[in-house]
């Protein structure tokens, strides 16, 4: 049921999608690569090779780089950037042997980070997440400055996770947002990275904290933040504190569907029915069309709890649902028969009160010092 602490409308999400906002979150995350100098001699390929890769010609990026290769086979900048070309051609074998020749020809453990995180995230992009994190875990973060550290610290985190060592990477990830409390990033990295793998509990808390910090450097925050949260306070049971954040990610983006339909079942769940059917109805406006039979199915609800059945009816009509018309069809006679029936009790305790005012009234008109008679185990007014 939503609102409970097992489960939410918002945690069916596919894992896979996730995934790639996770990844692009990483992306986000990372430093920008630094590419050592290349020797004096192979000065002309090299800057040919990166005015190809400015422009996006990668093909030809991609062989100046390997012409610098080929007179200078321990060349990091080279093997770094033939990669990022080898990456970006969809040629992915070759540049992980790519990225890997440059981690081991790097001139330092900076250079050796940077090799290794775009070899990491090749390998997350493959679904490879024990390989990422293999590569990863050779690195030491005492040995890396402040901006590296954080980097690694992120991206590790996402490969333990990913490979199933959830509590290693949601550690990482605690112990990163401890150091930095005033990274809005990390919070909002932290707090998805906990609604995946964690507790909505500590989901809630690490996304308040990227809320609070948003609005403490005078940015609202973003439709995403608001619906990560919403999915957090769903997960922890706590439906009425989702509310808020719905509507706010309602207001942001008008055109998306999760809000709605989202506010919908938390209304239901809530047994708010009339206040839902007006999100049901943004839902079914928004929402893709295989979405449209559940959520009909939800609008049939909302009526049926309050009785409304020809409405109940043509809701359940319109999602297909025949045992659910079939069910509605059974309640509403028998709800008619018991009207009918408290209108037959009605009727009865009228008549028996109009023939109790009948006696009672005889009794009075004849004055009877004695008082009246028992009649059909009723009192007279004498004997009550």
């Amino acid at each position: 049921m939503l609102g409970s602490g097992s489960s939410s409308p918002l945690l069916t999400l596919r894992r896979s999608c996730f995934l790639g906002a996770l990844l692009a979150a990483s992306a986000l995350l990372a430093p920008g690569v630094a590419v050592a100098d290349p020797a004096p001699a192979s000065a002309e390929p090299w800057e040919l090779g990166l005015d190809a890769f400015r422009g996006e010609d990668l093909t030809s990026a991609a062989h100046h780089f390997q012409s610098v290769l080929d007179r200078h086979p321990e060349h990091f900048g080279a093997h770094l950037m033939l990669g990022r070309c080898l990456a970006g051609l969809g040629h992915r074998a070759q540049a992980v042997e790519a990225f890997a020749a440059a981690a081991a020809h790097a001139p330092g453990e900076q250079q050796r980070a940077e090799a290794v995180f775009l070899l990491a995230d090749l390998h997350l992009q493959a679904d490879e997440p024990r390989s990422a994190r293999e590569a990863l875990e050779q690195l030491d973060p005492e040995a890396l400055g402040e901006s590296h550290r954080r980097s690694l610290i992120r991206q590790r985190a996402l490969a333990r996770l990913l490979s199933g060592a959830i509590g290693e990477g949601l550690e990482d990830l605690r112990r990163a947002t401890a150091a930095s409390p005033r990274d809005t990033k990390l919070a909002r990295y932290r707090g998805q990275m906990e609604l995946a793998y964690g507790t909505p509990a500590d989901a809630v808390t690490a996304l308040e904290a990227a809320h609070a910090l948003e609005r403490a450097q005078g940015r609202e925050p973003d439709f995403e933040l608001h619906l990560s949260l919403a999915e957090a306070f769903l997960g922890a049971g706590r439906a009425a504190d989702a509310l808020p954040s719905l509507r706010a990610a309602g207001k942001l983006d008008p055109a998306a569907w999760k809000p709605p339909c989202s506010e919908s079942q938390v209304l239901l769940a809530l047994e708010r029915w009339a206040e839902a059917r007006p999100t049901l109805e943004s839902c079914l406006a928004l929402a893709p069309e295989e979405r449209h039979p559940a959520t009909w199915r939800l609008l049939g609800l909302s009526y049926e709890k309050e009785r409304q059945w020809a409405e109940s009816r043509a809701a359940y009509v319109a999602a297909g649902d025949a045992e659910a018309v079939a069910r509605v069809d059974h309640n509403r006679e028998v709800y008619l028969e018991e009207l009918a029936e408290e209108e037959r009790r009605k009727e009865l305790a009228e008549i028996a009160r109009r023939e109790r005012e009948a006696r009672d009234e005889v009794c009075r008109l004849k004055g009877l010092e004695s008082g009246c008679l028992e009649s059909d185990g009723e009192a007279t007014p004498a004997n009550r």
